[in-house]
Formats: C-alpha cells, sequence, structure tokens
C-alpha cells in the first residue's frame, strides 16, 4: 500500500475539487469521484464567499479560483 502525504487529486477531477472545497470548509461528505446536490451546494456556497454568481456550477473559472484560493 502506498500512502501519499500532502496529496490532492488535481483540480480537474471531481475529487479535487471536493477535496479543495472540504479543506476550506464548505463540504462535509465522502471525497468520492461524482458531482452531488451536496457537492453543487458547497461550489455555490465557496462562490458567494469570492463575490461570484452563486449558481453551483463547475466552470474553469470557479476551479481557477478554488485552486488560487486552496493554494494549488
Amino acid at each position: 500500500m502506498t500512502i501519499y502525504f500532502g496529496y490532492i487529486d488535481p483540480i480537474e477531477e471531481i475529487r479535487g475539487v471536493k477535496s479543495r472545497v472540504k479543506n476550506l470548509g464548505f463540504y462535509d461528505s465522502g471525497i468520492e469521484d461524482e458531482l452531488t446536490p451536496g457537492t453543487s451546494a458547497a461550489i455555490a456556497e465557496f462562490q458567494r464567499c469570492i463575490n461570484f454568481p452563486a449558481d453551483g456550477e463547475l466552470t474553469t473559472e470557479t476551479r481557477q479560483a478554488l485552486a488560487q484560493v486552496h493554494g494549488s
């Protein structure tokens, strides 16, 4: 078994998005590879906090902002 310390999935993957919104405190569910209503709600809350339209859509701009705010 390999353990990766400090590893986070790429922002292009749903798991990477979920990990980042969870680390920032917007999401508290599991990190699976599926976009769920809970994920969309977390994305919308993040968007609200950064003054983006809070539609919960995972756009390129939202991914970029999430990566920037999260730090990777």
